[in-house]
């Protein structure tokens, strides 16, 4: 016979159902059969035994033959079949005697099997380039509990697990503790004292500072999920995604803070008689002392939760009304202020149409007169 092909394996995918698969590469011995399944699902292969999981036919035939398992592989096993003779020669010429081609012939096709199968393998190892000046990779010997990797020269070379790429890694005694860069030697790991728990809870034990991804209305996520927190910059505002909108996280504690010293952006209106207040400018909205009746309108540019603060004042006649859009709930809808007095409204967007536009707000029952 002759060996003209280079394959020497076959894989199948089982089903289930299957007990028989195809092996077409010549082979000269049942034993010469490697046969392996492997599970996906477990990413775990297992080696066959002869006889016990599996029964061949075929053997010397130049079409090859047929692996028949005892129990079909599931359709999770890829069923993997490797041409594999043992490295032993067994023929003996005997002097005087008739030259024995078919013997000569099968030996010579084993050598081959065996060359075929060494390369395989060696191709399925990591190797240097055709052009890579280095002849040899020899593992180092003090290889123990450390990692290989390569000097500068290209050679193999055994690496302390404690340091990688020349960053130190901290030896911390703290359970989940997460290790940082040095500032000044960035080369340098070193304990952060931050911990992450098996549960991924994050402790932070500081008295400095978070800091938080910002940006303005429009640079909102664009899928945004419950638990989300950010700095609005467009309303001044830190703000969460919860419920299925975003909405303000501050609460009012004075005159001119929210949310614990958190101020609001302020802008300031000119008199007019039908002001309509744009969140976008500011939340805390200063209008112009009132020389005539005012209709305040419902403010542009909100989002539910949103707090803001309007700041009403007289000019020194007094007496003018302030008259609210009925979209201001909680309050009455007109005020009316002595001379060169200020009143003091504070709220809470509550609902907006598509346009973020308020359709709805609750003042605060605590608004108050300024000195």
């Amino acid at each position: 016979m002759t060996v003209n092909s280079t394959t020497n394996r076959a894989e199948h995918d089982g089903d289930g159902i299957t007990t028989a698969f195809a092996f077409t590469p010549y082979f000269l011995d049942d034993d010469d059969l490697r046969v392996y399944l492997r599970d996906s699902s477990e990413d775990i292969e297992t080696l066959q035994v002869l006889s016990t999981d599996y029964t061949i036919s075929g053997a010397a035939d130049p079409a090859g033959g047929t692996v028949t398992f005892v129990t079909p592989p599931k359709a999770t096993d890829k069923v993997v079949i490797i041409r594999d003779p043992d490295r032993l020669q067994a023929v003996d010429y005997q002097a005087n005697d008739a030259f024995p081609a078919e013997t000569h012939e099968r030996a010579l096709d084993k050598l081959t099997m065996i060359v075929q199968r060494l390369a395989e393998q060696l191709e399925r190892t990591v190797g240097l380039a055709e052009t890579d000046s280095a002849s040899i990779l020899t593992l180092p010997s003090d290889r123990i509990s450390s990692i290989l990797g390569f000097d500068t020269s290209g050679n193999m070379e055994a690496v302390n697990k404690s340091t990688l790429g020349g960053a130190t890694l901290p030896v911390s005694t703290v359970d989940n503790s997460v290790p940082r860069f040095d500032g000044t030697d960035g080369d340098a790991l070193q304990s952060s004292g931050v911990e992450i728990d098996d549960s991924n809870n994050v402790a932070i034990p500081a008295t400095g500072y978070i800091l938080i991804p910002a940006g303005s209305t429009a640079q909102r996520p664009g899928t945004p999920i419950a638990g989300h927190l950010r700095l609005n910059t467009t309303l001044n505002a830190l703000e969460q995604y919860i419920d299925g909108a975003w909405s303000s996280m501050a609460v009012s504690t004075g005159p001119n803070e929210f949310g614990g010293g958190q101020r609001l952006k302020t802008q300031s209106l000119a008199f007019s008689a039908t002001p309509a207040p744009d969140a976008a400018l500011g939340q805390r909205v200063e209008f112009a002392a009132a020389t005539g009746a005012v209709t305040i309108g419902t403010m542009t540019n909100c989002h539910v939760g949103m707090p803001f603060r309007f700041i009403l004042q007289q000019d020194g006649t007094g007496g003018r009304a302030y008259t609210m859009d009925a979209a201001y709930k909680n309050q009455p809808s007109t005020f009316v202020l002595a001379a060169s007095k200020k009143q003091i409204l504070d709220g809470e967007v509550t609902a907006v149409d598509g346009s973020n536009n308020l359709t709805e707000a609750v003042l605060s029952s605590g608004s108050w007169i300024e000195p």
